[in-house]
């Protein structure tokens, strides 16, 4: 199986946090918030067009995290992202995440998180544009924008930066199995930013 590989870097806000049971150290919280990431492709190569070069894209999505005790937290949302990787293969993805973390709170303002789960990838359009010679644009093949299932882990940190406005920074890793017909590996670094509201 053809297999590629995420390594995203976000930064976002929660949009609509709130907390559910008051308690120190920003413990018992469920944070519903907007995540708009980003991503940049410094490495690709596509089975159709040979690509060495840089890479964008972005989306915006829904995020929840669950905060049951203050050294567990739970995440999930759904994203839309729209890829553009090397000015030669573009399609558009939706990913739904499951996150467990490990959470330690050093103050009440300030916690180092460090977890891991499964993500879902739904590809639902693409096209190859062609960008070496006089090629026509060939459509990928529906067999190769396909569902898969893929790993995560990161390690980042959460700062209460105003009364129930969360600041989140993570650095990770993502595999994923085969989503579109990629033969080769891709770094790709995602950044996002959202607002916090009580």
């Amino acid at each position: 199986m053809k297999k590629y590989l995420f390594v995203t870097f976000f930064f976002y806000v929660f949009l609509l946090s709130f907390n559910l049971f008051p308690a120190e150290k920003n413990d018992h919280h469920l944070i519903l918030g907007i995540k708009i990431p980003g991503h940049v492709t410094v490495r690709k190569v596509s089975p159709h067009v040979p690509i060495d070069g840089l890479g964008y894209g972005g989306g915006i999505g829904f995020h929840a995290e669950v905060i049951p005790f203050p050294f567990i937290a739970f995440e999930s949302g759904f994203y839309v992202r729209r890829f553009s990787l090397g000015g030669d293969v573009i399609y558009n993805e939706m990913q739904v995440p499951v996150v467990g973390k490990f959470r330690y709170p050093f103050s009440d303002t300030f916690a180092l998180t460090i977890g891991g789960g499964i993500t879902w990838c739904f590809p639902f359009s693409g096209q190859v544009v062609q960008t070496v010679g006089e090629l026509d644009p060939v459509v990928i093949p529906d067999d190769d924008l396909t569902r898969a299932l893929g790993f995560q882990a990161k390690i980042g940190f959460q700062i209460l930066v105003a009364n129930e406005v969360y600041v989140n920074i993570d650095i990770g890793v993502e595999h994923v199995g085969k989503v579109i017909e990629i033969k080769q590996t891709d770094l790709v670094f995602a950044i996002g930013l959202g607002y916090g509201l009580f």
